[in-house]
């Protein structure tokens, strides 16, 4: 196999994993995913992809939808109340790599806030309401963050968590 480049490539499976979810409805199965491995399994090999932005609404989460690196958009998670003030936040615009999600909780198990912390130390909170704990998941060494799973129900997002894999390291 060649890259767009003509540079012959090793072999490379993409292989989709996914971290551990947060929220209330996370034992009980999920209703949302994106990519899932057979999406993933079409994508071009020879280009790099990447997370680059998020659009959620910013007051609690009823919608999110993940952009990547070269057009890729997910279908948007969304309850069916959905707030309309969308927000879009752009990430990792350091290049530094991500080592930790947060997600912010309140007593419900709701959630109210989402953050990345990258390996510069740098925290970037997306969106926060007062109140409430944050819950974390490491994102393992060599891994990004390429998509989101859950359960959406009728006025929220009641179970959040990510979906995980390594970059083809060859990718332009």
């Amino acid at each position: 196999m060649a890259s767009a480049s003509g540079v012959p490539m090793k072999p490379w499976t993409p292989v989709v994993e996914r971290l551990g979810c947060f929220g209330k409805q996370c034992k009980e199965g999920y209703n949302f995913e994106w990519p899932t491995q057979y999406m993933v399994d079409r994508w071009p090999t020879d280009r790099k992809i990447k997370l680059c932005r998020i659009t959620t609404n910013w007051t609690s989460l009823r919608a999110i939808q993940m952009h990547l690196t070269p057009n890729f958009k997910s279908d948007e998670m969304a309850c069916e109340e959905k707030a309309m003030n969308n927000k879009e936040f752009m990430v990792n615009t350091q290049g530094a790599p991500m080592t930790e999600i947060g997600v912010k909780m309140n007593g419900q198990m709701q959630i109210y806030g989402l953050r990345f912390t990258y390996a510069t130390g740098d925290v970037h909170n997306l969106f926060e309401a007062d109140g409430g704990i944050w819950k974390t998941r490491p994102i393992p060494a060599g891994k990004e963050i390429i998509g989101i799973y859950g359960n959406a129900g009728e006025e929220r997002i009641y179970s959040l968590g990510f979906i995980i894999w390594t970059p083809n390291p060859m990718a332009l």
